[in-house]
């Protein structure tokens, strides 16, 4: 740098700052100088030697420093919107809070560089070398980082929306908890990069290489996943490798997802709905509260997962692995589970009205489901008028206000079942488990219960006109207020008998 450009590099430092002692009067940028608050806006010092200057809080906005060494330079707070940074050295430098926004740094080297809460949002950082760089809570949006160096760089909780990463390696980088929607990562080098928590929505990942990459809580709704699969409605996502993502509220309705593997995939409240699902790896995934009505789920392995709250109306589970599955609380109403092996599954709570069971017994009036075991299945209101129960087990069964009128309940096991208000006129009864079951107010009218066990029962205003209570076991059973077989109404404190 000759004689002229250093001379009309000196500036005059702000008046204030000067009388409150905090720099000299007078600066000339130059390696360890003193330059803290300077007026450089505009400046001309390409090529010059800054080694360790001290420019905390200057004013360097539109500045040329282009292919200047500012290695271990002190920039932090100082303005640089729109400067020419070109091909600079910034080895350690530090640009902690700093505001870069719009200036030119392709090619410049920040290695080990400090930018804590740095604004470089608009900034081109094409080819920069930004290996180690510490980036945390910086603002980087609409950046241009294609190419750029960010091996084992820490951008934890860095806003990255519509940033473009295309090829940029980021191997070993710290993402943790950082924003990137929309980014364009295509071809972007990110294995054993720590991406937790990130949120990718929108973001297209298309080719990058996430090997051994930290994805836990990641959340990639709408994003273009590393094989282009479209994570999003209608998405083509056959045989995708999804594992251990997360995708927590995706929208993949309609979605073709047949054979993808989705192994301890959070899909906590996704829309689903409709899509394909069709031999698909679910072992442990989180399905909560998912809506995947009329959804194609024959052949898939859902072993160990969690359904519960689900939505799985009219869904084809035939032929589907679901071991140990949480359907607690579900909605399986008209689902198709043929064939389906439910060894240990939990249907606790669930709503199964219309669903056909593995071994093709139909849940709905008239089926013939015979030695069918599912405790605390809930038919609240259902229709299952004449259905064959013979020797089911049904402990803590939910049907309250259903129709069951003509249904065969012979030894079926009902302990604590709930029955209240339910129509069981006509019914059979035989030999039936009622123990601690709540019939309150059911219809019993006709009813068949010989030899029923209704020990502890509840049978308070239940109407047992011309029912057949031979040999059934009464003692405890709470009859208050219930009309009996002879149609006269018990009364007072009737415990075990109707007096």
């Amino acid at each position: 740098m000759d004689f002229q450009a250093v001379v009309a590099a000196m500036v005059v430092l702000p008046l204030a700052a000067a009388i409150a002692g905090d720099a000299p009067a007078i600066c000339t940028p130059a390696p360890a100088a003193k330059c803290k608050g300077a007026a450089l806006a505009m400046a001309d010092l390409h090529g010059a030697d800054l080694q360790a200057i001290d420019l905390e809080g200057a004013d360097l906005a539109k500045a040329n420093l282009e292919g200047a060494n500012l290695s271990r330079a002190e920039l932090r707070e100082a303005h640089l919107q729109g400067a020419l940074m070109q091909l600079a050295d910034l080895y350690r430098a530090d640009l902690s809070q700093t505001d870069v926004a719009g200036a030119d740094l392709e090619g410049a080297d920040l290695t080990l560089g400090e930018l804590g809460a740095v604004k470089l949002q608009g900034a081109d950082l094409r080819g920069t070398v930004l290996r180690g760089t510490t980036i945390s809570h910086g603002e980087l949006r609409q950046a241009n980082l294609e190419g750029a160096n960010l091996q084992e760089a820490h951008l934890t909780d860095s806003r990255l929306d519509g940033a473009d990463l295309k090829g940029a390696d980021l191997r070993g980088a710290v993402l943790y908890y950082s924003i990137l929607r929309n980014a364009d990562l295509r071809d972007a080098k990110l294995r054993e990069a720590n991406l937790g928590f990130s949120d990718f929505g929108g973001a297209d990942l298309t080719g990058a290489d996430v090997t051994d990459a930290l994805l836990e809580g990641a959340k990639l709704t709408g994003a273009i996943w590393v094989d282009g699969c479209r994570l999003m409605p209608k998405g083509q996502c056959r045989q995708s490798r999804l594992g251990a993502l997360d995708l927590t509220d995706a929208d993949l309705t309609e979605a073709d997802l047949h054979g993808a593997r989705l192994r301890h995939t959070l899909l906590v409240n996704a829309m689903l709905a409709r899509a394909d699902l069709g031999e698909a790896d679910l072992t442990a995934a989180d399905l909560r509260g998912a809506k995947l009505s009329a959804a194609g789920l024959r052949g898939a392995d859902l072993g160990k997962a969690r359904l519960s709250g689900v939505d799985l109306q009219n869904a084809d589970l035939g032929g589907a692995r679901l071991a140990g599955a949480d359907f607690g609380e579900a909605d399986l109403r008209s689902a198709r589970l043929a064939g389906a092996d439910i060894a240990g599954a939990d249907f606790g709570g669930a709503l199964l009205e219309g669903a056909v069971w593995p071994d093709g017994c139909s849940l709905h009036a008239q089926g013939h489901c015979a030695g069918i075991a599912i405790t605390y299945a809930v038919f609240s209101s259902a229709d299952l008028a004449g259905i064959d129960f013979k020797g089911a087990k049904l402990a803590r069964l939910h049907v309250a206000d259903a129709d069951l009128h003509g249904a065969d309940l012979s030894d079926a096991e009902l302990g604590e079942a709930y029955m209240s208000r339910t129509n069981l006129q006509h019914a059979k009864l035989v030999g039936a488990h009622l123990q601690k079951a709540d019939l309150a107010s059911a219809m019993l009218i006709e009813a068949n219960l010989s030899g029923a066990d209704l020990a502890g029962a509840s049978l308070v205003y239940a109407n047992l006109a011309h029912a057949t209570l031979e040999g059934a076991n009464l003692m405890g059973a709470d009859l208050r207020g219930a009309i009996w077989t002879d149609g006269h109404k018990c009364l007072g404190e009737t415990l075990g008998r109707c007096d």
